[in-house]
């Protein structure tokens, strides 16, 4: 009986490896296919910001507004000047010649005579982190501990045109290795094997975020030399021979399970860029499940607590990439130590939620999902 349960065991372990690499090899697929389109969208955005964007220094409270709306050109007939405009601070953006006012960015109210400078939306680097102190993406946030003022710290590719707060929430999953520890002093342990899961984000504040964590792993389990030698002794006991073949039933490879799933707060110390480790601590359960070379089966339902540090980059306003290495501490029970498992794995987060300021008055905001 027991060797059916093993193998019915097995079985199971085999088809759960099985899902395990197919949504992986999905969601690279969809990936992949979101590559091409995002860098598109990048080229696109890099065009439209080569052009020189207009700034408010042709505001001044001594000079009417009228210089800078309109003027005659030269050799025009009398009268035509209602017809015609010709703002200089905006030959940048269409060229040379007469621009008629049908033909004008609408800035603003044309009819009222006011003008609207365009959004101080530049590339990174040109804005110092004094001048971006107020949050600009129009979302409520909470009150920063260590934070400065600004959204960033001026490194790291500060994002000043997009914001990882633009879309708040994230969802992902994330694979790697997991290194085992000692689990019964002198008589069993684990070694070094997959871990995988999946992850829920939110953002809350430029320095600061949460997120839940679902994850699951299978570690090769270790005997000591003091183990094989009391089952050895325990064989004996029961009748077995010394050339019985069920005295290897142990020798085979056996795995210690474990499954985590934890509430972790994040901290970003270099703020809203595009390059942004940060530091974790959370507090969770776990569970673990392995059997001893004398039959004992352990399966502990314990308090957990991740730490570690990671990397995060903003691949795109929709994606991003991320890379951790984390100290999984699983508080011991029932004769089992605490375990120090060391987790190094990597992952994508796709992110939604939110919204965004846009500045034009035929569409003063956008809701994005």
């Amino acid at each position: 009986m027991a060797q059916i349960a093993q193998a019915a065991y097995a079985r199971r372990k085999t088809i759960a490896r099985c899902c395990c690499i197919a949504v992986t090899i999905c969601g690279l697929v969809w990936f992949g296919g979101g590559i091409g389109v995002a860098a598109d969208a990048e080229k696109a955005k890099d065009s439209f910001f080569d052009v020189p964007l207009l700034d408010d220094s042709f505001l001044s409270s001594d000079a009417p507004p009228d210089e800078f709306l309109s003027a005659e050109r030269p050799g025009l007939e009398a009268g035509s000047a209602d017809d015609v405009v010709e703002p200089a601070f905006w030959a940048p953006l269409l060229g040379d010649g007469p621009i008629l006012k049908d033909e004008r960015p609408m800035l603003g109210e044309p009819a009222t005579g006011e003008v609207f400078p365009a959004p101080a939306c530049r590339r990174p680097g040109q804005y110092s982190n004094a001048e971006l102190s107020e949050d600009e993406t129009g979302l409520l946030r909470m009150p920063s501990l260590f934070g400065p003022a600004g959204r960033h710290r001026g490194v790291g590719q500060p994002l000043l045109c997009e914001s990882w707060r633009y879309r708040p929430f994230g969802a992902g999953w994330f694979m790697g290795l997991m290194q085992g520890s000692p689990m019964i002093d002198d008589w069993a342990g684990a070694n070094g094997g997959f871990f995988g899961g999946y992850r829920l984000t939110w953002d809350y504040d430029h320095y600061w975020g949460c997120e839940f964590r679902y994850g699951f792993g299978s570690l090769p389990q270790w005997d000591s030399a003091r183990a094989k030698i009391a089952q050895q002794q325990d064989d004996t006991l029961h009748g077995l021979g010394p050339d019985d073949p069920r005295r290897q039933r142990y020798d085979k490879r056996r795995d210690m399970d474990i499954n985590v799933w934890d509430v972790s707060f994040v901290y970003y110390p270099w703020g809203d860029s595009a390059w942004r480790p940060y530091a974790l601590l959370g507090l969770g359960g776990a569970r673990i499940g392995f059997q001893d070379r004398l039959g004992k089966n352990y399966t502990n339902r314990v308090l957990a607590m991740p730490m570690g540090l990671g990397v995060k980059y903003r691949w795109n306003s929709r994606w991003a990439l991320r890379v951790e290495v984390l100290d999984n501490i699983i508080f011991g029970a029932n004769g089992v130590r605490t375990l120090n498992n060391l987790s190094l794995t990597a992952g994508v987060e796709v992110r939604f939620g939110g919204t965004r300021k846009a500045y034009w008055p035929y569409n003063p905001g956008r809701h994005y999902w």
